[in-house]
């Protein structure tokens, strides 16, 4: 399955397993752009309130195919609001 990791104008296409944690997830994104993954949260792209943890699995957080997850950066003491923009036409 892939799953994608969308900030501001970025969108990460990644393959996972349904067994992958939400850290492996950001790992992931770590190899990719080095930001450090303590660095990263991941929220659900339906309900932005809900951060998912590191230790839960895609199964357990119910990430899909094709599901899409938001993801913010620390900025400072605290995170940065989610951003997420449209394509321009």
């Amino acid at each position: 399955m892939y799953v994608r990791i969308k900030r501001k104008k970025q969108t990460y296409f990644l393959h996972c397993e349904n067994t992958d944690t939400i850290k492996s997830l950001k790992e992931k994104i770590t190899a990719i752009n080095n930001t450090p993954y303590e660095n990263i949260q991941f929220h659900n792209s339906m309900d932005h309130e809900q951060v998912f943890q590191d230790e839960t699995t895609l199964q357990q957080g119910n990430i899909g195919n094709d599901a899409i997850i938001v993801m913010v950066y620390r900025d400072g003491d605290s995170w940065e609001p989610i951003q997420i923009d449209e394509p321009e036409q």
